[in-house]
């Protein structure tokens, strides 16, 4: 069971203290990661001794997978030579690591065996071992050994007991694989620019079960030691772990190789969070009057040499000493890096002093990076060095305030976590039952519940208790449960024992009480709210789902009802700050309330709430009309998660989409990206399936063109020179983020304003005067209204040789924007050719992508695969199951979709896994074509209203 206090791994990395269990205990935060996401590590633990009792709940030997808790590692002794790409004669082979490992053991109860996690052959051989009780130094005899491949255990079986109260350790030497995989010990690769050779890099993913497949450990995060480590490198290497280097050694009898030995971690953590990086990388360090400690970002020369580490040294130093000061806990490790490197699975990895990211989700360069691209790096770094989502936006809003972290996490993780928990076929509990956390693969339940529900979860407890009595809880927790593994339940006992000293719960409930009904059952409420009498309203509560076609294998499970906080605002008590006074309780299903039904009535004010509510007629009209003369008197964050319901309400036929849509009427007057985000996201669909459809876009772009023309009027105007080129935060994401829509809506100043910027780069290409965030629209609209002459600058640009891989992907994306069928024609054409058109061959299947999003493109790529793509080669060549991927997107018509079948049809003889490989595209079209036929006709009649 995963668990709620999952998500305080902010405060894990802080203390490293507390032993927070993967796969034990429930709310967990996110990993953004990139958000992303995906997934990196949340899990944040480690203990000091550890003591049988410390276990506690968490020892359930009925798990089969479960290591055996007779026996407790100490401390790990580590030495491994990770060898790129050489032969080293007598010391192994490339790409191999030779290692040996002694593990101190404390053995709590008498046993026989010694079992721990070793991977197969496969990533790793045992070559040697010995059991030694270590007082004496007697070698004791091992009679066999066995292995559980599932499990991957190995069984060392002892000819006599080791004896509780007696130190022993255990001593192997291995042969581990730096595999070309992504988890792991595994290598990764780049091109050195100054030389134009290929290195090769080191790097780790021991997250979640992969430690074992480095070295032989008991690899469940329960089992935390001490850990020793000494790296062999060469000697124009660098070698990075968790802790500081020490010094370093000749490696005898190998000229040219050394030792590394680095300080004990002095705390106790987890395997898992190890982490270890050979390579030629250099670093920049924050300046040392920022943060007690070292911190600094690792990567390539060629990035360093740009300045690409200097933001992310600095940013990282400011949110640990945010952290440690807001925690009121010292960072206990002796410095924190960041790793960029070039193959990466997840976007990053909150490692024990030792971060690896993607390169592009840690490396700013000032030269080029986009405040985009600076918003996406800050939040990814406040997420790492928390272990959380929700200290993201904590750390976010400290270190950049200019991008509104806590604004846009009612988009980026309350609304996005809600599109997931409303499927059937997605939405589990946030606490995950232990073998379920095994048997279904334990990486799969770091999710979107995991992560943005968790975080969102974590946040709704802020509104009603309030931002103090949280972190005192949260101080009493870290306190109690120092050196201990714990569960959820321990995180609400604390936060309970707060809560009543500041008088912050209702009736006698426990905070266990009130969030085991948000974290033991999947799924969130609906709350509808309808006019009872002229002095009450009556709320109602029940789980909102999606209006889908049930998958199979997945049941609408039936949920309990929930203990909901209700912020509530009216006309005459606006509620500004979201102050949560009422409840509707689990043992009620609708409850009245007295208000003045004659002025509009918002339940979830602040949208703290993880919820989604709908209002009745009447007091669906009172909302609209004060959005209308007074849209400001309800906050931000309300509208936008107003709007986000009613839009969610209307795509699953809760509600009428005119219903939704009235309520967009003010958008004219509306500033805030946090609203617009909201609007855009829910409209993306519709702009995407009706652009080709005639009177149905001609009518969507009559309704929202003038309300965004006046939005950007009102923020500055199309070409808003007060913006700045960088620093400019959200403002600047704002601007792009209008400029893409209105160009994408062929409004003429946007289209006139890019093709201007274009003409004036191109009467001086050495100067271009476009502002970085903005290019990829403005390269856009100007090759989609300037011909000929705009394609070919562009194109010009495209084939220089000294840009960057970035620049050349925006200049390629751009061409795939052009309306001229002729050009259309050229781009299909000389993806067949060999003239130099195309910079490399990888860009062939990326511009047939990118032409999926032309309206105009469309039916000209589809007869083009089908005239030109029908053998093994060519479809492989052309990336085309790639590309039918991209159509499905913005294909919507029945017409469209038979032309996709009868090509999949005429390319299935020769490449028999083709329907396969498009089947998901096809069924994405299918329900497409649905929901064309629900809301397109009914969208239109409103807009033309």
């Amino acid at each position: 069971m995963k668990g709620l206090h999952y998500f305080l791994g902010v405060i894990l990395i802080i203390t490293a203290n507390i032993g927070i269990i993967r796969g034990q205990t429930g709310l967990q935060v996110d990993f953004e990661s990139g958000y992303p996401l995906p997934a990196d590590g949340i899990d944040k633990g480690s203990s000091s001794i550890l003591q049988s009792s410390a276990v506690g709940p968490l020892d359930d030997q009925t798990l089969e997978w479960r290591l055996p808790r007779d026996i407790m590692p100490e401390e790990y002794d580590l030495t491994i030579t990770p060898i790129l790409d050489e032969d080293v004669p007598g010391l192994g082979g490339p790409f191999t690591a030779p290692g040996e490992v002694t593990i101190a053991l404390n053995v709590l109860k008498d046993t026989d065996k010694i079992t721990l996690h070793l991977a197969s052959t496969a990533f790793i051989t045992l070559t040697s071992y010995e059991v030694i009780e270590t007082e004496t130094g007697t070698n004791l005899t091992v009679l066999s050994t066995t292995e559980d491949v599932l499990y991957q255990f190995k069984t060392f079986n002892m000819q006599a007991p080791l004896v509780n109260g007696t130190a022993y350790h255990i001593r192997m030497t291995f042969i581990a694989i730096i595999t070309n995989g992504l988890d792991g010990l595994y290598r990764s690769a780049y091109v050195d620019p100054y030389t134009n050779t290929t290195k090769y890099i080191a790097t780790t993913q021991m997250e979640a079960l992969h430690a074992r497949q480095m070295f032989p450990c008991f690899d469940e995060p329960a089992f935390k030691a001490k850990f020793f480590i000494t790296i062999g490198r060469r000697t124009g290497n660098i070698a990075l772990t968790t802790t500081q280097s020490l010094r370093n050694r000749t490696m005898a009898g190998f000229p040219g190789w050394q030792w590394e030995e680095f300080a004990p971690t002095g705390i106790k953590m987890p395997t898992y969070l190890l982490a270890l990086i050979v390579s030629e990388f250099t670093y920049e360090e924050a300046p040392s009057n920022i943060f007690s400690k070292v911190v600094r970002t690792y990567a390539p020369a060629h990035y360093i040499d740009q300045d690409g580490g200097v933001y992310a040294a600095q940013k990282a130093a400011e949110i640990l000493s945010f952290f440690e000061s807001y925690y009121v806990e010292k960072y206990p490790l002796g410095k924190m890096d960041s790793a960029a490197v070039p193959s990466f699975f997840f976007g990053a990895m909150e490692n024990y002093g030792l971060n690896i990211y993607r390169e592009s989700a840690l490396l700013y360069i000032p030269a080029e990076s986009t405040e985009t691209e600076r918003y996406s790096i800050t939040r990814i770094l406040a997420h790492e060095l928390g272990f959380a989502t929700y200290v993201a936006q904590q750390g976010g809003d400290v270190v950049a305030p200019e991008f509104k972290a806590s604004e846009r996490w009612q988009n980026d993780a309350v609304q996005n976590s809600m599109q997931f928990d409303a499927r059937s076929d997605y939405s589990h509990s946030v606490k995950i039952d232990d073998n379920a956390w095994i048997t279904a693969g334990a990486m799969t339940w770091f999710d979107r519940m995991a992560y943005e529900k968790a975080g969102s979860l974590i946040r709704m407890m802020k509104g009603f208790l309030g931002e103090e009595t949280l972190r005192n809880g949260l101080l009493k927790y870290l306190k109690d449960m120092q050196f201990q593994a714990a569960i959820q339940d321990d995180l609400f006992e604390r936060l309970t024992e707060a809560a009543k000293n500041d008088s912050k719960l209702p009736r006698d409930l426990t905070m266990g009480d009130i969030m085991n009904t948000w974290t033991l059952q999947p799924g969130f409420p609906l709350l509808r709210v309808s006019v009872s009498d002229a002095s009450g309203v009556l709320i109602s509560q029940e789980r909102f789902l999606n209006n889908e076609v049930q998958v199979e294998g997945h049941i609408n499970q039936d949920t309990g009802l929930w203990h909901i906080p209700m912020a509530i605002a009216t006309r005459s008590q606006p509620n500004p700050n979201g102050t949560v006074g009422s409840w509707l309780h689990n043992d009620v299903a609708m409850q009245y309330f007295l208000t003045n039904t004659s002025e509009w009535f918002v339940v979830n004010a602040g949208g703290n709430g993880f919820y989604r509510v709908l209002y009745d007629a009447p007091l669906t009209q009172l909302i609209q009309s004060e959005l209308l003369t007074n849209h400001d008197f309800i906050t931000s964050r309300t509208r936008s998660q107003l709007l986000d319901d009613y839009f969610n309400a209307a795509w699953q036929k809760h509600i009428n989409i005119a219903t939704a849509l009235g309520l967009m009427e003010y958008l004219g007057n509306e500033r805030e990206v946090v609203v617009w985000n909201t609007v855009l996201t829910n409209l993306r669909k519709p702009f995407n399936l009706l652009s080709s459809t005639g009177f149905w876009y001609t009518s969507l772009r009559f309704f929202l063109l003038p309300r965004l023309q006046s939005a950007v009027s009102l923020t500055g105007g199309v070409n808003n020179t007060a913006l700045p080129d960088v620093n400019g935060g959200m403002p600047v994401i704002r601007n792009l983020q209008f400029l893409d829509w209105l160009c994408g809506f062929e409004d003429p100043e946007c289209i006139s304003y890019s093709t201007r910027l274009v003409t004036a780069w191109a009467a001086n290409p050495s100067e271009n005067p476009i502002r970085r965030d903005i290019k990829p629209v403005v390269y856009c609209a100007a090759v989609a209204g300037g011909g000929d002459t705009a394609f070919n600058f562009i194109h010009s640009q495209y084939i220089l040789r000294n840009i960057t891989v970035k620049q050349q992907g925006t200049l390629l994306n751009a061409l795939a924007c052009t309306k001229e069928l002729p050009l259309i024609a050229r781009l299909l054409e000389e993806t067949l050719l060999d003239t130099g058109f195309y910079n490399q061959s990888a860009h062939v299947t990326v511009i047939l992508s990118q032409l999926a999003r032309n309206p105009l493109a469309r039916a000209p790529l589809v007869n083009f695969l089908r005239e030109s793509a029908t053998t093994v080669e060519s479809v492989a060549a052309l990336g085309a199951s790639n590309v039918i991927t991209a159509l499905a997107t913005y294909t919507g018509t029945q017409i469209a979709l038979d032309d996709i079948k009868a090509y999949i049809d005429e390319v299935t003889p020769a490449v028999p896994n083709f329907p396969v490989a498009t089947r998901a595209a096809v069924t994405t079209i299918e329900q497409n074509i649905a929901w064309v036929a629900d809301f397109a006709a009914p969208m239109s009649s409103f807009f033309e209203k």
